[in-house]
């Protein structure tokens, strides 16, 4: 029962986005938490002491985090993969890539039975424009403008220009390395950073009034020697770090985020990638949606 609440919550966001009488602008924007980035893998002007035989492991790994984030910032294309899993099973992966001048990706959401959505999003200059496969008629492969504020289909990560899933990489923060591979950072995620990673429609459920911008979610970061190669959240731990700030959640939500499995992986692409704005003749508003840009 758990299980199909949890998916339940998720699936909203598809109803939302892809039914017949769709209004893929309801996803309104969520208040956050402001980053205190000072906490953050940043900590640029203040001298590093050398760290004693105790301290070596742990003051190793945040200078390889540190690093690995800022070689991240100056690379000219990150790619970047999240899945969503509920109970282990996988609800929708997201595929893409960011740039200098914006970001690019596909998205695919299983729903109901074998059925299938797919989202394409881009973003720069300031805009987000997305397009689903399941719109028919004048509407089919047309790109729908975001309004200010607005979210593709409520995924709180599709930002303009920097999508969260990357912006995450500098609210990391770590305490040393999981074993002695090296491969894996125990870590936590500023508050906002991590609930970039959910949908405003579980966020809206949440008071959030407590949450101070220096909370932090407990993740798991994976290393592969000079770049940061996944983040993993658990939903769970997230709620607890709202309900330890005095927050709480809705039934729906806390079955949601209680079952709910969030990773991002990285890879750094060897050809370049440029991100532009769709063809203008293939932009739409919403309330041109039922009769589409053609």
């Amino acid at each position: 029962m758990k299980t199909k609440i949890a998916a339940s919550a998720f699936l909203l966001l598809l109803v939302t986005a892809c039914g017949a009488d769709a209004d893929p602008e309801a996803a309104s924007e969520v208040d956050t938490p402001s980053a205190d980035v000072s906490d953050a893998t940043s900590d640029e002007g203040e001298p590093e002491p050398s760290p004693t035989e105790d301290e070596a492991g742990p003051a190793v790994a945040k200078r390889a985090l540190r690093e690995a984030v800022k070689t991240m910032e100056h690379d000219e294309v990150t790619g970047f993969e999240s899945h969503i899993r509920i109970v282990g099973e996988t609800y929708g992966v997201t595929t893409g890539v960011a740039v200098a001048s914006g970001w690019e990706s596909s998205s695919v959401f299983n729903g109901e039975g074998e059925t299938t959505y797919v989202m394409n999003v881009r973003s720069t200059d300031g805009a987000v424009w997305m397009q689903m496969d399941k719109w028919a008629g004048d509407a089919h492969g047309c790109w729908l403008s975001m309004d200010a504020g607005g979210v593709p289909v409520g995924i709180l990560a599709m930002r303009p220009d920097v999508p969260g899933y990357f912006s995450l990489l500098g609210l990391l923060r770590t305490s040393g390395f999981a074993d002695e591979t090296q491969s894996v950072m125990v870590g936590d995620l500023l508050a906002n950073g991590a609930l970039g990673l959910l949908t405003a429609q579980v966020a809206a459920e949440l008071d959030l009034t407590g949450v101070r911008p220096s909370d932090r979610v407990p993740v798991e970061i994976g290393y592969d020697g000079s770049r940061v190669s996944s983040v993993a959240m658990s939903g769970s731990d997230f709620l607890q770090m709202v309900e330890s700030a005095g927050g709480s959640a809705s039934a729906t939500a806390r079955a949601a985020l209680e079952a709910t499995e969030i990773t991002v992986a990285y890879s750094k692409p060897e050809k370049p990638v440029t991100v532009s704005a769709p063809p203008a003749n293939l932009v739409m508003t919403a309330d041109e949606l039922k009769s589409g840009c053609h």
